[in-house]
């Protein structure tokens, strides 16, 4: 018996050590991203009065990989609303590189284009928001 117990907590051990060096990555990647997204976002607000500004968004990346990818992979051991959280990440990820693909040439953003790109912004804005929800999910878990 005291083999098959001290097999069991070993077991248990290995588990915990793995989740907590995954969700570790991940609480790293998160704060990457957000701080990228944030600043991405800031790059689309309207300017004011005659002000422009020329960006690229083909050469905008966040961060995502391979810690999102191994998370993902991973997704059963976190909590239902952490997987949820980041579920809509992925899809916001996605969004994200569709406008990163419809703009694959130089962007002028000027005075009166806040409407244009309001959708744009807000998928980023959301990436940022999902990203910093997702941290505080993580910070749960890690102290459980």
């Amino acid at each position: 018996m005291a083999k098959v117990d001290l097999d069991r907590e070993l077991a248990v051990t290995q588990r915990r050590r793995k989740e907590l060096g995954i969700s570790l990555r991940l609480d790293h990647a998160l704060r990457v991203m957000a701080h990228e997204a944030k600043s991405v976002s800031a790059w689309l607000e309207e300017p004011s009065g005659t002000e422009q500004r020329t960006v690229s968004p083909s050469t905008w990346k966040l961060s995502t990989e391979p810690d999102l990818n191994e998370a993902w992979m991973s997704l059963e051991i976190f909590p239902r609303k952490t997987a949820k959280q980041f579920n809509l990440l992925r899809a916001c990820l996605y969004n994200f590189e569709n406008f990163r693909s419809r703009h694959s040439g130089p962007l002028v953003v000027k005075a009166g284009d806040g409407e244009i790109l309001k959708n744009d912004r807000e998928t980023i804005q959301e990436i940022a928001s999902t990203a910093e929800r997702l941290l505080n999910d993580l910070r749960e878990f890690q102290n459980r």
